[in-house]
């Protein structure tokens, strides 16, 4: 791979597969930005490595494609859809990201977890969020962003010069603090019934195990113990995304990983991820990522890439 470093903060990458570019640059003493912009023709994946501590969290807004994100502190895999915003804190970097052959522009601003801390704190929002940042526990809250996070992420995109540093300074802290309410915003007060943080952690362990044949709602809601609107809420509480979208993510994240072994035909691993017609299943997988199943399985185009920031 060939790699030239810029001295205005851009690390610029090239490959017969990809090319794609890095830019982190301090907007203030506490925020730091990073934007990610590539070009993939083929499957990439970026690994990242370091393991090196760190108490940062960072604010996300995927205004590209949609991307196979995996932190190794957190709990599962995620896919990280177009026009999606995102809160993560984790206690180090290291991970990977799976691209496919599209472009993306990711964007993310890194604020001290104390800052956040602070924030949250006075406006009395995300109280279990606060919880999981005192105790250091990583996590990972999404939802579908709106077009205004769209229009300061653009502004902040724009190179930091005199004439426009002051600007970038307050819009850094107004996205991050409107992008705090606006995922944490449910969270006003703490649960009234402890053991909904027991039932929803039940009913994901039933779905973690069970997504290739699904229990119905009212199934999942019967065997936890309580009932399907609450089950609902909790879901959308907790991980911003509906049931039906969580079993479609942990199948398209195990269809990724059988995938990348190359060891099974991918009518076999359609069966195993809970479809029994391939095309549905080839359909689902395009719609996530954005190629087909077998384009993605081509082990001949697909790269593996250290990434590191050192």
């Amino acid at each position: 791979m060939e790699e030239s470093i810029q001295t205005n903060g851009n690390i610029l990458f090239k490959h017969n597969d990809c090319e794609f570019s890095l830019r982190c640059c301090a907007l203030n003493e506490e925020v730091v930005l990073s934007l990610f912009m590539g070009r993939f023709y083929a499957p990439v994946q970026l690994d990242t490595p370091d393991k090196t501590e760190y108490d940062t969290v960072t604010v996300m807004l995927n205004l590209g494609s949609a991307v196979y994100y995996q932190i190794d502190s957190l709990k599962a895999p995620r896919i990280f859809p177009s026009n999606a915003i995102a809160l993560c804190y984790s206690d180090t970097r290291a991970g990977l990201c799976r691209y496919q052959p599209q472009s993306t522009k990711l964007f993310a601003l890194q604020v001290p977890r104390r800052v956040l801390l602070e924030y949250i704190d006075v406006m009395q929002i995300g109280l279990l969020t606060k919880r999981k940042l005192e105790q250091r526990e990583p996590f990972l809250i999404m939802k579908s962003a709106n077009s205004q996070f769209h229009r300061i992420a653009e502004k902040l995109s724009e190179p930091n010069t005199n004439s426009n540093a002051s600007i970038h300074r307050h819009l850094s802290y107004s996205f991050i603090s409107d992008a705090a309410r606006y995922l944490l915003q449910e969270e006003v007060t703490l649960p009234r019934r402890m053991d909904s943080n027991k039932g929803l952690e039940k009913a994901i362990e039933i779905l973690d195990k069970e997504f290739v044949l699904p229990p119905t709602i009212t199934q999942l809601a019967r065997r936890i113990g309580t009932n399907e609107t609450s089950l609902k809420q909790w879901f959308r509480k907790e991980f911003n995304t509906t049931i039906h979208q969580y079993v479609l993510q942990q199948r398209m994240s195990k269809a990724v990983r059988l995938l990348s072994l190359g060891e099974n035909p991918i009518s076999h691993i359609a069966l195993e991820v809970g479809y029994a017609n391939h095309g549905h299943f080839a359909a689902a997988f395009k719609k996530e990522f954005g190629c087909t199943p077998s384009s993605y399985s081509n082990k001949s185009n697909t790269q593996r890439i250290a990434l590191s920031c050192e």
